[in-house]
């Protein structure tokens, strides 16, 4: 009997920052994996092995923003069930993964700005006491102005690296959608009775 299909086309956006061919690759390949379908499975109840259903989709990177699917089903309207859900689970997925990915960056930026703002407190004290002692100590008061500016600008600097990185995420993360959704293909085989 001839199989039953559905295609949907996807765009995905990227971090600016990330080779987009290499981006595309780690996209299909976290589409290919047994948590995307588990999750499907899940979702319709189906009861198939994950690696049966992971074998009937086709993923087909067009360029580094679009990705077409297909999927094979026993019917039309169960393949593009299938897909719908595929696509959808795998778009909140890809969404989790990008945002767990920044989180991880901007702890690990929170808690550089932690050590960096106990330098800053160190050197504020350094600076009330070398201002209490009087002219003697002038120089060493302008060294530690300077690095307590200095240690204040990196500072600075995370957090607008913060604030940027959680705005890119989100973008990438709102413009990843479906273009063409999932819809059973046309033509082909006759059928025959």
């Amino acid at each position: 009997p001839p199989s039953h299909k559905a295609t949907a086309s996807l765009v995905l956006a990227h971090d600016p920052q990330v080779d987009p061919s290499r981006a595309m690759a780690t996209d299909v390949s976290l589409l290919q994996t047994r948590a995307v379908a588990a999750r499907v499975e899940e979702n319709l109840g189906l009861t198939m092995p994950p690696e049966d259903f992971l074998k009937s989709v086709t993923a087909v990177p067009v360029s580094s923003e679009l990705l077409t699917l297909t999927l094979s089903g026993p019917t039309d309207a169960e393949a593009v069930r299938r897909l719908e859900a595929l696509t959808s689970i795998y778009l909140t997925l890809r969404g989790e993964q990008l945002s767990l990915q920044s989180n991880v960056l901007i702890g690990s930026m929170q808690q550089r700005i932690a050590k960096l703002k106990a330098e800053v407190a160190t050197a504020s004290r350094q600076i009330d006491e070398l201002s209490a002692a009087g002219s003697a100590s002038a120089d060493k008061l302008g060294d530690q102005i300077a690095t307590r500016a200095y240690v204040q600008g990196r500072i600075d600097t995370l957090q607008q690296s913060i604030e940027d990185m959680t705005l890119q995420t989100t973008s990438v993360v709102a413009s990843s959608r479906v273009i063409d959704p999932a819809a059973a293909e046309t033509g082909g085989v006759k059928k025959r009775v």
